[in-house]
């Protein structure tokens, strides 16, 4: 497709290139869903302070503030904070 005018007698090659790089690109993105679907991981985990503070690389003292401020997403139950992976 390096033409830059293109006649009628040259539509029937370029529908085939178009066709052709079409499906190459719709097997690299099935190959790819199944990869990622291969990947997946229930994320969605339940976590406590000491290990969300390790997961995020942030000492707990810092957390404790951002959970106090409402910057980190947690659940309160009772007297301990719930966080959860995906939210974080």
């Amino acid at each position: 497709m390096e033409k830059t005018v293109i006649t009628f007698n040259d539509l029937p090659e370029i529908v085939a290139q178009l066709r052709d790089e079409v499906m190459s690109l719709r097997s690299l993105l099935t190959e790819q869903r199944s990869v990622n679907n291969a990947k997946a991981v229930d994320t969605h985990v339940p976590m406590s302070v000491e290990e969300a503070a390790e997961y995020l690389g942030i000492p707990k003292g810092t957390l404790y503030m951002k959970l106090s401020e409402g910057s980190i997403p947690a659940t309160k139950p009772g007297k301990r904070y719930c966080l959860y992976r995906d939210e974080l």
